[in-house]
């Protein structure tokens, strides 16, 4: 009889304990953080002497089981291909060890990391062993910066038995608004509204934030053109970018695809001017001409970029902002010389 209420009364503590270890606590706090829709820069450094390879992905992020674990569910693609992932972060009460184990669609196999988080409560650093089936067994060392709300960084090293070292670098931005929208009257016909974006000597002469200048724009007006054009800075820095025009039709709409290039027109990312990693390697433009009462042309502008940081689409759309005030000047001008006004 004292032997089976003994046994009740470890099997009641034991379970006191589980209990107590399976309860989410401060460390599951900080991987709630992690959760939500992010856009995802990647740079995979593959072999040793060449440069980066760099793509753009997104990931979802959600705490299950209770707040036990941060499922993440990333999307993407690898030197062309289609890619996805599926990782499970947690932290183990017991071991007092922060875990991670990662799955993706380019191999059946799963990798396991574990490791601890800093004195600054924002750096989590893992590591485990991977038998490659080309390069053998690869030790993998992964770090976590929680840089703030919006903006995390993830490292990922692995050195083979022969010394060679692979490296991958992805820097988080929580998604936020993707679209910059603005809409302006313009006291002119949308004849002339459309020539201003469409002339190289007319675009040349209001383009760009205020104090910029554009030396260098050239467009092949047709759907699959391509333009290129360098803005130039006040302090005689240049801006560099080309496009891809989708719709070309006068005097309504036009629709481009635009991205960072650097001077001869070569696809750069933002951070080749030293802006923000955050910002797509490709946006959207789209600019509708409508016309109104008394010759007066309404325009609308949206430039969609997916993941873009909430700064630099502040920063873009007070540069847009600035670009159709100087346009406005540049009517208001054109109209005395031409004495129609």
């Amino acid at each position: 009889m004292f032997k089976k209420k003994q046994e009740k009364l470890d099997s009641r503590k034991m379970m006191e304990i589980y209990k107590e270890l399976g309860t989410p606590g401060e460390a599951h706090k900080l991987l709630a953080k992690l959760e939500g829709s992010w856009s995802a820069r990647t740079r995979n450094w593959i072999e040793p002497g060449k440069p980066a390879i760099e793509s753009m992905g997104s990931s979802e992020r959600k705490m299950i089981l209770g707040g036990r674990y941060l499922q993440e569910e990333y999307t993407g693609d690898i030197m062309g291909n289609p890619f996805r992932g599926i990782s499970l972060t947690g932290y183990d009460n017991h071991r007092k060890k922060y875990f991670m184990i990662w799955v993706d669609s380019m191999s059946t196999r799963f990798f396991v990391f574990e490791g601890n988080i800093a004195s600054d409560g924002k750096t989590i650093t893992l590591s485990g062993l991977a038998d490659d089936p080309v390069r053998g067994k690869v030790n993998w060392r992964s770090v976590i910066r929680v840089i703030n709300d919006n903006t995390q960084a993830f490292e990922m090293s692995g050195t083979d038995k022969h010394g060679i070292e692979e490296k991958m670098e992805i820097t988080y931005n929580r998604k936020t608004e993707e679209e910059i929208l603005i809409t302006r009257i313009f006291d002119a016909p949308a004849e002339v509204l459309f020539k201003e974006w469409t002339d190289p000597e007319h675009l040349k002469r209001w383009w760009g934030p205020r104090g910029f200048t554009l030396p260098v724009y050239t467009a092949d007006l047709k759907p699959g053109g391509v333009t290129h054009y360098c803005m130039r800075s006040p302090e005689g820095k240049d801006y560099c970018g080309i496009g891809t025009f989708r719709e070309i039709t006068s005097p309504e709409r036009i629709v481009y695809n635009d991205a960072f290039a650097d001077e001869k027109g070569n696809p750069v990312s933002a951070a080749y001017y030293g802006l923000n990693t955050g910002w797509p390697m490709e946006t959207k433009v789209s600019v509708t001409f409508e016309e109104q009462e008394g010759g007066k042309t309404k325009l609308t502008l949206r430039h969609t970029a997916p993941g873009a940081p909430a700064s630099e689409l502040k920063l873009c759309r007070e540069g847009w902002s600035e670009s159709l005030d100087k346009l406005a000047e540049e009517l208001a001008r054109s109209c005395v010389e031409l004495g129609i006004c």
